[in-house]
């Protein structure tokens, strides 16, 4: 027998090549490839970052620039003004915005200001609609929300910053920003240099964040007061431009970039949290770990279905699962110890197994979404809600696809936030027929591996392992292309997203196919 082994690391390949005859086994060759693994060595980032920011601030600065050029389009027909005092040439200042002593410009938090209490000319007030479209503030309306650190500060800043604006009678976010910042002295250490507050953020700074709705409001006032003071400004015209200074592009689905099920061809991976999924991973953990518990203490202890589906509805229905809950399940002697790194039995008994065997946070916030709807909805309609969460990633999209379920707004609304990421490597179709075997309800027809794990009075009625399940329920894996060498990575996995596990994997075809 000749045997091909492998130790794949992200920064080195070991490989040695066994051959072993009846009674010799002989290491013939063996060796390490080395390479560098696909990471910033200073930082462990990934080596596509600056390239990826460097698009994505291009992009997000041609989309502004071309938001903001449409925008004075409409303001220059509307006003009768000149476009091309209004667009930069060379890099040089707009004419409409160079200052002179004999014509100095004024501040636009300071034309803000005044636009709610005074009329102001067409060109005062194209630049206050310019300024508000240029800083639009915070917030997507298409994203769902985030619970990153970042978004927590600025999340942070903008309630503080709506209490303020309460609490001060400010009228407007351009208001506050005018009188409590602009101009303002800033205590310095050096007192005989003056050094004024900042009125925008600067980098890490997260204090003047405002939210788009401040601004839309802000907008809105500012039309209102300016129509109530003779400006001839159409209601066509505002609403024009208050859809394109708050326009947002829709997040695109990652449909696309979903694979395929190993064992039924053009059906797509199952999301990891639709209840099957999680069903499926629950009962393979359940089902294991009673079968390492028999074999290890060798005890002859049957775990009946009847406890492996307890502990199943149980968790199920809680979202989670402790060790000392699935003792007291399967009524375990204290001499035995669960086989788990997590569990620290110097710290006593009763506080290791505090620890979660199962835990589900996904299905718990699922659940919480749901209500009472949870239980009164299908399996299929379940697993197909989860599959849309995962799938859209836009809000709104979201939302249009909730209302084909019998659902009421509060819980699409509740749903629309939920972030469904990860996929397992069955589809929903495979899991269907998996499912029945490891919950006992199908009559099995060779015995396999006789363990002790999942019988009850009817043996032929069992909860199965995995590998036993697709046994029998006849699933059998696609047939791979063969051939003398490995085809190149990104033939067979267009879709690898992760650089470092995409490198580790091109090494490795190199040193097989060598």
């Amino acid at each position: 027998m000749k045997i091909l082994s492998f130790d794949i690391g992200i920064s080195s390949i070991g490989w040695a090549y066994i051959q072993q005859d009846t009674d010799k086994i002989e290491i013939t060759d063996c060796g390490v490839r080395i390479f560098t693994k696909a990471e910033n060595p200073k930082t462990g980032a990934s080596l596509a970052l600056p390239r990826r920011e460097a698009r994505g601030a291009r992009r997000r600065l041609a989309r502004r620039k071309g938001r903001l050029n449409t925008i004075k389009q409409l303001l220059c027909k509307e006003f009768g003004l000149q476009l091309s005092d209004y667009l930069s040439c060379d890099g040089e200042l707009p004419k409409a915005y160079t200052s002179s002593k004999a014509n100095p410009l004024k501040s636009p938090y300071e034309l803000r200001t005044q636009a709610l209490d005074q009329k102001l000319d067409s060109k005062d007030l194209m630049r206050v609609i310019l300024h508000i479209a240029k800083h639009r503030g915070y917030g997507n309306k298409h994203a769902k929300e985030s619970k990153d650190t970042e978004s927590g500060k600025v999340k942070k800043a903008i309630e503080t910053n709506r209490k303020i604006l309460e609490e001060k009678g400010y009228r407007s976010v351009g208001e506050y920003l005018y009188k409590d910042f602009f101009q303002q002295i800033r205590e310095a250490k050096n007192d005989t240099i003056k050094e004024f507050t900042n009125v925008r953020n600067k980098d890490g700074n997260y204090e003047h964040c405002v939210a788009q709705d401040m601004l839309e409001d802000e907008l809105k006032a500012i039309f209102a007061a300016q129509r109530h003071f003779g400006v001839s400004l159409s209601e066509n015209m505002e609403n024009k431009l208050l859809s394109k200074i708050f326009e947002q592009r829709p997040l695109k689905s990652f449909e696309n970039k979903v694979g395929y099920c190993c064992f039924i061809p053009n059906e797509k991976h199952a999301p990891k949290d639709s209840l099957s999924a999680i069903e499926f991973v629950a009962l393979s953990r359940i089902i294991n770990t009673l079968t390492n518990l028999s074999k290890k203490f060798k005890s002859g202890k049957a775990y009946s279905k009847a406890q492996i589906l307890h502990i199943l509805d149980s968790t199920l229905e809680k979202g989670e699962m402790s060790y000392k809950k699935m003792r007291e399940i399967l009524a375990l002697d204290e001499n035995i110890h669960f086989a788990d790194p997590k569990l620290d039995y110097s710290k006593g008994f009763q506080e290791a197994e505090k620890v979660k065997f199962l835990d589900f946070p996904h299905l718990k916030a699922f659940k919480k979404a749901l209500g009472q709807s949870f239980d009164t909805l299908t399996r299929t309609q379940l697993d197909s809600i989860a599959k849309d969460i995962t799938l859209n990633k836009d809000r709104i999209e979201l939302r249009k696809k909730l209302e084909s379920y019998p659902l009421t707004k509060e819980q699409r609304d509740s749903l629309s936030n939920l972030n469904f990421s990860k996929h397992i490597n069955l589809s929903l179709k495979a899991l269907e027929k998996i499912l029945p075997f490891m919950r006992g309800e199908c009559k099995v027809y060779s015995n396999g591996d006789k363990n002790l794990v999942g019988v009850d009075e009817n043996t032929d009625y069992r909860c199965l392992r995995y590998d036993e399940a697709i046994e029998q329920s006849g699933l059998e894996r696609k047939k791979e292309q063969t051939g003398k060498f490995l085809p190149p990575l990104q033939e067979y996995e267009p879709y690898l997203a992760n650089p470092v596990v995409a490198r580790a994997l091109s090494e490795y075809r190199k040193v097989l196919n060598a």
